[in-house]
């Protein structure tokens, strides 16, 4: 019974292991983006029961490819890193940080509206630009430009509302750089005929 009992729990760890494996980025350690769709539906799925809303921060290093251009790899690495801890250490419990690839992470803020949201994402975008690593020597820093949605104001499903806060990252972007905007209604007249066309879609293949 006790090796029974030995083996099962082994089996347990084993599963637990594989499964963050599977759903945490190896060098940021934040969650990848297998479990930004599946939390992402979830927490919306929430949202539109309660009635609570829903935010997304979509967040992208400024001339990342400089920095990697200018220190190598290695220090574009441990930019990454850096900013990821500043991440976690300055988001709420129930907050989630994930890396969607490359320079660019999402930061999910349930129970969050836009006008607080952007207070948030203003608020990191503060503490990555105070940030910096040594590297070989040098002292590297990076800023961070970062765009907000809401649900429901900007999206109700996850395509839209991701693409929401990616449409105001390019603005700011567009804008300087080191900023933070929030989704806007022209984008979002776009935005609500894509979400009705694939609500369509979705009510044809399920009849």
């Amino acid at each position: 019974m006790a090796e029974q009992l030995g083996l099962a729990l082994s089996n347990v760890k084993l599963r637990v292991s594989l499964r963050q494996q599977s759903i945490i980025d190896p060098l940021t350690q934040l969650y990848n983006r297998r479990y930004l769709d599946e939390v992402l539906k979830r927490e919306l799925a929430r949202s539109s029961r309660s009635g609570v809303p829903l935010s997304v921060l979509v967040l992208d290093l400024d001339h990342f490819k400089r920095i990697n251009d200018t220190y190598g790899h290695e220090g574009g690495d441990a930019i990454l890193r850096k900013v990821a801890q500043a991440l976690r250490e300055n988001i709420r419990s129930g907050d989630v940080a994930c890396r969607m690839g490359g320079e660019e992470m999402i930061v999910l803020l349930p129970e969050c509206d836009a006008e607080n949201a952007v207070k948030r994402a203003d608020a990191l975008r503060l503490v990555i630009a105070a940030g910096d690593v040594l590297h070989n020597g040098q002292r590297i820093g990076a800023t961070a430009s970062i765009g907000v949605a809401s649900y429901p104001a900007h999206g109700h499903n996850t395509q839209t509302l991701v693409h929401a806060a990616d449409l105001a990252l390019y603005e700011a972007k567009h804008e300087g750089r080191n900023c933070v905007r929030v989704a806007q209604a022209s984008a979002l007249l776009e935005l609500g005929r894509q979400e009705s066309v694939a609500d369509n879609q979705e009510e044809r293949g399920s009849s």
